[in-house]
């Protein structure tokens, strides 16, 4: 533990740096992360962490399921940027879909070019979808959190799900659940920051696919 203050001190510094290079801040959730790099020579615990968000929608569940599996393109009046997003994560833009069933790869593109695959693993239309996430390596900027998060050896994004449950005849309560490990020593401090990350992404994204579906 000692290490990890140390390092993320060193690190807090490095970031304050880069933001008067780059004009833009990276979050205070590497920290941890990067910190927990130093004590590298000890082997790490492995847990998994899972987010569960949810929101009332006003549609019947095709119209919801037709907003989940693809999403069109989120102009930026629709999404509300958060502190995440001021601090350097990006946002997301649109999700295709090229095929409607189990083995189907969802293609999740974000702000400035960072793409994930999404296979799907489970499908039950307008019920449930299940997805195993993972980032496409070419698509990985040169930025803190690409590089030491989403393809350092600490931190690994295992899969996501959308459930819809019926709660009248045209009223719906939309689960979103993802779940991330880490392998660090200080997990249940990175956890903190993995979890605000990810409650503060799906709340948003959630507060999108609401908006539109209630409109139709």
């Amino acid at each position: 533990m000692l290490c990890a203050a140390i390092g993320g001190v060193f690190f807090g510094k490095y970031v304050l740096n880069y933001r008067k290079r780059n004009g833009v801040m990276y979050s205070v959730f590497f920290i941890p992360i990067i910190a927990g790099i130093i004590e590298a020579q000890y082997i790490s615990p492995s847990q998994t962490f899972t987010i569960h968000t949810s929101t009332i929608v006003r549609a019947d569940p095709s119209i919801i399921w037709a907003n989940i599996v693809r999403v069109n393109k989120i102009r930026k009046e629709e999404y509300n940027n958060g502190f995440f997003n001021f601090a350097g994560i990006p946002r997301p833009l649109y999700a295709q879909l090229n095929k409607d069933t189990l083995g189907g790869i969802r293609t999740g593109h974000f702000e400035e070019g960072l793409i994930f695959k999404e296979t799907v693993n489970q499908w039950h239309r307008n019920q449930r979808v299940s997805f195993n996430i993972a980032v496409v390596p070419s698509s990985v900027r040169n930025t803190v959190f690409d590089k030491h998060v989403l393809t350092g050896a600490h931190f690994e994004f295992l899969n996501a799900s959308y459930e819809i449950q019926r709660l009248g005849s045209n009223e719906c309560r939309l689960h979103l659940t993802s779940s991330y490990k880490l392998n660090t020593k200080i997990n249940s401090y990175a956890s903190l920051w993995g979890n605000l990350m990810l409650s503060d992404f799906q709340n948003r994204l959630l507060d999108v696919i609401k908006n539109r579906c209630d409109k139709q």
